[in-house]
């Protein structure tokens, strides 16, 4: 059964139009998760993150709870990041990787007194419980999947953290002044105790809240109702959806695991490799492959930035797209199409983030974007990370 947000009503009393996550669930079937695209002006969502902040519901993501007293050991051994000092409310990121190499699941670590939770893409959750629950032979380690039980909201914009302090009791951890990328915090909204932690993923600052899932919608109402007081009805905090999202994501030049990265390939292949990975740590599963990647300096493909001039509505690319290079428009293609959206940033270009083979993947090199009969020239703007 398609799995759907506890606030899926609120959406609905606001017009809210939805859409499938992942990209590639098929319709219909009963998989994936339904999210909001938008509230039916994504424009003026696009222009809250910039002016004020936009209140996104994540019904996409997933919690598994590690606790034991070898959590940190085995963790370290395990997945790709450093865990070394990782203290309570402390953020890192990581990859979970099969023995080949390739990615299990991009994850978002949250240390706690007594336990480490992982944010996840609720796709990979059972997968992730799976595999890692095989290496626990007779460590002190539990896992547990918690998403059933939590829910996730994110905030964006430069008036996110004026909007947090403002709705938000500190509890413990990081102060709410100086909430850092990679800091977390225990702060308490609408009466319930949300964990909270920065993070910049749009081009603006950027506030992850997890709480129960009985309470997310008096958190939710709390948080708009507040916004608005706040910050003004000009630039306070505006419900967005994805649509609006992916155009920040796409000029913040930030992939994300399942729409433009996945199961299939290797950290090297991502773009997110620098803040992911360690290669000063000891072993971790799959750490040949990637080592071995590193040695040779240059993957087989590689994500990057495309960026398209002149692209009208109909001819916007898809996802799946072929790439070619421009020189030869009848070549086997190089790549495909990730994700894509004008860019208000760009003068209304079209982004695109694509996975190149690494040959055609030099800045300025000409691209040729081809579906069906279409036929449009770009250019590689840029490499991620």
């Amino acid at each position: 059964m398609t799995r759907q947000s506890p606030l899926r009503k609120l959406h609905q009393q606001a017009e809210a139009s939805f859409r499938l996550h992942p990209p590639d669930a098929p319709e219909g079937d009963g998989e994936g998760v339904e999210v909001v695209d938008s509230y039916g002006d994504a424009e003026a969502e696009y222009a809250s993150l910039h002016a004020g902040c936009i209140l996104m519901d994540r019904p996409d993501r997933g919690v598994i709870r590690v606790a034991g007293a070898d959590r940190h050991d085995f963790l370290n051994r395990m997945l790709t990041q450093e865990l070394k000092g990782f203290a309570p409310f402390q953020v890192r990121r990581s990859f979970w990787l099969n023995r080949k190499g390739r990615i299990e699941a991009d994850l978002r670590l949250i240390a706690l007194e007594n336990a480490i939770l992982f944010d996840l893409d609720t796709v990979c959750v059972d997968r992730t419980l799976r595999s890692l629950d095989g290496y626990i032979i007779t460590e002190d380690v539990q896992l547990a999947d918690e998403s059933d039980h939590s829910h996730r909201l994110s905030v964006h914009g430069p008036a996110s953290l004026a909007l947090l302090q403002s709705v938000g009791e500190h509890v413990a951890g990081a102060p709410l002044s100086d909430l850092v990328d990679g800091a977390a915090a225990l702060v308490r909204i609408a009466g319930c105790d949300v964990i909270v932690d920065r993070h910049d993923c749009s081009g603006s600052p950027g506030v992850e809240l997890l709480m129960p899932a009985e309470h997310a919608a008096a958190v939710y109402q709390q948080l708009l109702e507040q916004g608005g007081a706040v910050n003004g009805n000009h630039n306070g905090v505006r419900p967005a959806g994805w649509s609006a999202f992916d155009v920040a994501r796409l000029e913040a030049s930030r992939p994300q695991c399942l729409f433009d990265f996945g199961h299939d390939d290797l950290p090297h292949e991502t773009g997110v490799l620098k803040d992911r990975v360690s290669f000063t740590k000891g072993c971790f599963l799959g750490q040949e492959i990637v080592a071995r990647m590193q040695s040779l300096g240059r993957p087989k493909k590689t994500m990057v930035r495309l960026r398209f001039e002149g692209v009208s509505p109909s001819e916007l690319p898809h996802r799946g797209d072929r790439i070619t290079p421009a020189s030869s428009p009848d070549d086997d293609p190089i790549g495909s199409i990730t994700t894509a959206a004008p860019s208000p940033q760009h003068g209304g270009a079209v982004l695109c983030f694509a996975q190149l083979r690494t040959d055609h993947a030099t800045p300025g090199a000409a691209v040729l974007l081809r579906r069906g009969e279409l036929r449009r020239e770009g250019v590689v703007l840029d490499q991620p990370g």
